[in-house]
């Protein structure tokens, strides 16, 4: 759905990255409308696992829709899981194995309160999968990529807590069995027959 560009915020020294929306996806008005969703979600999500703050959404000199977002230094989780085995496979200690380990299942567990989290005010990440999972410098953990993310209708129970209901601006999808797609190997079984591929 869309490209990344890493660049540089001049106004306030930083580095940042640009995710323009591709061409196809530019001529049809429902994947517009999904990737204005997932800057908004991006944007209003308060958690630190999804802490790439939006810094703006626009277009460009022709008219070319993107937004703009912190840049994270690091890895996805997919590398770190195949680097882990491959160390394995070498001359690693048994000590070393352990603790890299422990430190792959911490990510997996930052990863979890994420999507707990997300779950808690309404939102649905829909395309939940290592490369979508990035691992920072210090041992960070980010979920990226909410484009395909779905409001759905929390229980009285969830509602009652003090966090509110995300609702977006478009008015979102109130339902998780819309067209909404996925990666295929990582999608629920009760989704094959709602996803397009």
């Amino acid at each position: 759905m869309g490209e990344l560009f890493k660049a540089h915020d001049e106004s306030l020294f930083r580095e940042a990255v640009l995710k323009f929306m591709t061409e196809a996806c530019e001529a049809d008005p429902k994947m517009v409308l999904q990737f204005r969703d997932e800057a908004e979600v991006t944007g209003r999500l308060d958690h630190p696992g999804v802490v790439v703050p939006v810094y703006g959404i626009g277009e460009d000199w022709t008219g070319r829709r993107f937004y703009a977002m912190r840049f994270i230094d690091g890895q996805e989780l997919k590398k770190v899981i195949y680097d882990y085995h491959r160390a394995r496979s070498t001359h690693s200690t048994r000590a070393k194995d352990r603790e890299s380990l422990f430190a792959l299942l911490e990510n997996l567990r930052s990863a979890c309160n994420t999507i707990a989290y997300a779950h808690h005010v309404g939102i649905v990440h829909c395309d939940l999968k290592p490369s979508n999972i990035m691992i920072g410098k210090f041992g960070e953990t980010y979920v990226l990529d909410w484009g395909l993310a779905a409001n759905f209708q929390r229980s009285e129970t969830v509602a009652a807590c003090s966090e509110p209901t995300v609702r977006l601006h478009s008015g979102g999808s109130e339902s998780i069995t819309d067209s909404r797609g996925g990666t295929l190997e990582y999608m629920s079984p009760n989704s094959f027959s709602a996803a397009t591929f």
